[in-house]
């Protein structure tokens, strides 16, 4: 027999919020969300999907499926309340995932794109006139270096 206050806790939504890996889902960590509704079904989102999944819980130890069997996430739970173990994707083993508890379920906000604006700015030329002190009005200045350069500036009188 079970008291009450274990079942009430097995019955509660628990939301988790982690990453997954698997060499059939590329290089990189991809970020999923867990909602277990009960001690037996839930739903996850990762990769722009929303799934049912199946939830088998013994003791400290947690599988978690989509429908189809696609996904298969086996682990067990650590210090903390975080889940932790290995993904097998398409009947293909070699991954891994992390999840920790959350107290609700994460604000979905939209991954950013980068974006270019254009716009077309007119540009007012700006002329100045400078008034040399101690330069002569015209002079040419010559590089020291192995890329010879020869520039002649006109020093504008005021």
């Amino acid at each position: 027999m079970v008291p009450d206050a274990g079942r009430q806790a097995s019955s509660r939504v628990q939301y988790y919020t982690g990453a997954l890996k698997h060499p059939l889902l590329g290089p990189d960590e991809v970020p999923i969300e867990i909602t277990l509704l009960s001690p037996s079904e839930g739903r996850w989102s990762a990769m722009n999907q929303n799934e049912q999944i199946s939830v088998l819980r013994q003791g400290k130890k947690i599988v978690m499926s989509d429908k189809a069997g696609a996904t298969i996430l086996d682990g067990q739970e650590v210090l903390g309340g975080t889940l932790i173990g290995s993904v097998v994707q398409n009947g293909v083993a070699g991954g891994r995932f992390w999840l920790q508890p959350c107290a609700k379920p994460q604000v979905h906000v939209a991954p950013l794109k980068r974006t270019c604006i254009q716009r077309h700015v007119q540009v007012v030329p700006v002329v100045a006139r400078w008034c040399a002190v101690g330069i002569p009005v015209g002079f040419a200045a010559h590089s020291a270096g192995e890329a010879a350069w020869c520039t002649t500036f006109q020093v504008a009188s005021a």
